[in-house]
């Protein structure tokens, strides 16, 4: 194998190696949370507020996670959560990145019944949601 086969050969495993992570990381945002074999379901894709979101969504408030999705018949659209809401606390606790806010999920329950609190186009919103099993587990 000559050294420009070799280079191509590493630059396409780094390749796959970026979008194999890439693609973890979106499964992680289609509103189910693996935890101790069981998936707790939101119903809700987000991003995290951060200046650039805020300036391009016209959010006033930093922090909190938008929401990007709602899924058909999940519990955070039973709850009545919509696209643009900004979800800022988790049972009265603020959400301050990203990742605090996988693990509030993580170390919920199904059937748990949380509050959160956010924004809608600047109104303060709270919402009860029942969490639930992902749809096609148990």
């Amino acid at each position: 194998m000559s050294l420009s086969q070799t280079k191509t050969s590493y630059v396409i495993l780094a390749f796959m190696a970026l979008f194999s992570i890439a693609g973890l990381v979106i499964v992680n945002y289609l509103g189910a949370v693996e935890n101790h074999n069981k998936k707790i379901w939101l119903g809700i894709e987000v991003i995290e507020v951060n200046s650039a979101i805020q300036q391009r969504y016209g959010i006033h408030l930093s922090g909190g996670q938008l929401v990007s999705r709602v899924f058909k018949g999940s519990p955070a659209e039973m709850a009545g959560i919509k696209t643009g809401d900004v979800i800022r606390r988790w049972n009265g606790v603020s959400i301050t990145n990203q990742s605090q806010f996988e693990k509030m999920i993580w170390k919920s329950q199904v059937n748990e019944l949380v509050t959160l609190g956010g924004r809608r186009q600047g109104v303060l919103k709270v919402f009860k949601i029942r969490l639930a099993n992902r749809p096609g587990t148990f």
